[in-house]
């Protein structure tokens, strides 16, 4: 590769150099009158690198542009420890938060400080160019049909010559000053980085030189002994005209007190165009200084130099062929075996509802016989709800009706209406209106709905009883619950013992009024003339019935217990007596309880 064209690019002026030997610049051509990014006359300053280029003999070069302290921003940010691809979008992000002037249209570059690992953070060397100066550059080098390759700081390409001339070790803190007798710079690095730099005008060389230089540079050590952190300096030189010499060099090694290493600008330079050698070296001797160190730039790494027009970016990703195909490979094994998988379940599930149907299809005679079983145990049970025990239902007409000296009851009917309500009818012979009233009002409760009719007076009365009517006692809710009684048996079956062990007296209680009650309820069923005859209906000669007194002399027999009468329990299919009974029917369980107390008469002879 060709020697590039090194432009160090001011407002006011440009100076050209080439590289041709070890720290010699060959022919340096000032080209004054440049101006700034805002009147720029591209024409002229187009012409005029191409009769520089001429004069310097080089042809079409790349070119490499310093760019000055004025044309850019530059600062120490701290950034957090990230990964290296993605620093350069959070430097720039918090770039934006420390120059007010940075958008998008700026180049951001950046270097990294010497890591130190008990630090939280890390530190970078953050620099911004004017998006201004740089379209002006471009078009100048594009007029003037020149490659422009790079553009960097002046400050870095100082502290670059001072590194490759060999006159500062990469290792320790050291101090460089570049001056001019308009300028300076200052530049400090740490194990060969540059920590920070600082650029300020200077008076011209007088009474003020040397006072102001010693200001700026207790500032710049001052600002400087954070980035040291109390380190102290190992090195320090000076780059100056020999003009300058004699008045910055006691001042710069009074404050360091350390060696300091002085260089001369003016062995750089070769052949002049433009102006004079000392004028060059006396006005822009630190221009020349980075003209100098830029010549060393391409051959550098990119992580010790800032380049405006090549920044670093987060690295575009890289396409992995091998993870590609192995990523395809296991997408196609997954969707095989999802495939498979699918097949299978598919298949599976299409013989299970295969089987299922074919059950259904077999069991289907079987439903329509449970069907009919269920309508008619459905009708069963509606019967039985409707058909209470109708000698109960006489027992508590003869329990609630007035005595009999005041009313009788004669030709008592019972039967089931279609809407499954037991009725009885009957007719009452009373010796007063108000006794048939106080009738009906004894016997009506939530379960009995009582309706009187044919209401008058007897034309032959039959002894005190001189009034007559019609009662019809309609019977609601005091029927069989079927599903009560089946789930009771099924209660009793399982209480009593598996293992033949005889039960407790309290398991023994209950399964004996279980089987108590069914037999009572299928003994009245089975002899309805003997329990009526055994109720307090008495016949008198003109064919009336009259209740019995309710005493407990005259009460109706108990029902057989399941002890005294086995065979009563038989058939009965576990039914028992509607659990609805009025609390206060005269056979309650005081009756079964004599019946469980007293001793059977054949087991008190045997005793005697």
């Amino acid at each position: 590769m060709a020697k590039p064209i090194l432009i160090d690019w001011q407002n006011d002026t440009l100076v050209l150099a080439c590289s041709v030997g070890r720290e010699r610049l060959g022919e340096v051509v000032l080209i004054p009158g440049g101006e700034g990014a805002e009147g720029a006359d591209l024409a002229s300053i187009s012409s005029a690198l191409l009769g520089a280029v001429e004069t310097l003999k080089v042809g079409k070069s790349p070119v490499v542009v310093i760019a000055p302290r004025e044309a850019m921003e530059m600062r120490t940010i701290q950034v957090p420890r990230i990964e290296p691809e993605e620093l350069p979008d959070v430097i720039r992000f918090q770039a934006q938060r420390h120059f007010p002037q940075l958008n998008d249209s700026w180049s951001v570059d950046y270097l990294l400080l010497p890591d130190r690992p008990q630090d939280e953070m890390q530190t970078a060397l953050v620099a911004a160019l004017n998006p201004g100066f740089r379209q002006q550059v471009a078009a100048a080098c594009e007029r003037a049909q020149l490659e422009l390759v790079h553009i960097v700081p002046r400050p870095l390409e100082i502290a670059r010559y001072a590194l490759h001339y060999g006159h500062i070790a990469p290792q320790g803190a050291s101090v460089v000053v570049s001056l001019s007798d308009q300028a300076a710079e200052f530049v400090l690095l740490v194990d060969g980085r540059v920590v920070m730099v600082r650029g300020f005008r200077l008076p011209a060389n007088g009474e003020g030189f040397g006072p102001a230089l010693k200001s700026e540079l207790n500032r710049t050590l001052i600002a400087a002994a954070p980035m040291l952190h109390g380190a102290p300096l190992h090195q320090a030189m000076l780059i100056a005209p020999a003009a300058l010499q004699s008045s910055a060099q006691p001042v710069i090694a009074q404050r360091l007190e350390i060696p300091l290493h002085v260089e001369d600008p003016a062995a750089l330079v070769g052949k002049v165009a433009g102006t004079t050698a000392d004028q060059l070296v006396l006005h822009h001797g630190h221009r020349l200084t980075a003209l100098a160190g830029a010549s060393y730039l391409i051959a550098d790494p990119p992580e010790v130099k800032i380049d405006f027009l090549h920044p670093k970016r987060r690295p575009p990703q890289r396409q992995n062929r091998r993870r590609i195909v192995l990523a395809a490979v296991a997408f196609l094994v997954i969707l095989m075996g999802g495939l498979s998988w699918w097949y299978q379940e598919t298949s599976r599930l299409a013989q299970e509802l295969a089987d299922l149907e074919a059950e259904i299809a077999a069991k289907e005679p079987l439903q329509k016989t449970a069907q009919e079983k269920v309508a008619l145990l459905k009708e069963v049970d509606r019967f039985l709800k409707g058909s209470p025990n109708f000698l109960a239902e006489l027992a508590y007409v003869a329990e609630k009706m007035p005595p009999p000296q005041q009313a009788i009851i004669s030709a008592p009917t019972m039967s089931t209406s279609r809407d499954g309500l037991g009725v009885m009818a009957m007719k009452v012979l009373a010796d007063s209106p108000a006794t048939i009233t106080r009738f009906e009002q004894a016997l009506r409760d939530e379960f009995h709905d009582v309706r009187g009719s044919n209401y008058g007076e007897l034309e032959e009365p039959a002894g005190e009883y001189r009034w007559q009517a019609a009662e019809t006692i309609t019977i609601k809710n005091r029927g069989w619950d079927l599903v009560d009684q089946l789930t009771g048996v099924k209660q009793v079956a399982s209480s009593l013992p598996a293992d033949g062990s005889p039960a407790s007296p309290a398991d023994q209680e209950q399964p004996a009024i279980a089987q108590q009650s069914a037999a009572g309820q299928r003994d009245q069923e089975s002899r309805p003339v003997e329990a009526a005859d055994e109720t307090s209906l008495k016949s008198s000669s003109a064919g009336q019935v009259s209740p019995a007194a309710p005493s407990p002399a005259e009460a109706p027999p108990p029902v057989e217990s399941p002890a005294s009468s086995p065979q009563a329990t038989e058939g009965s299919e576990g039914l028992s007596p509607p659990s609805s009974l009025p609390t206060d029917t005269p056979v309650p369980d005081e009756n079964k309880r004599a019946a469980r107390e007293e001793p059977a008469p054949d087991a008190a002879a045997s005793a005697g």
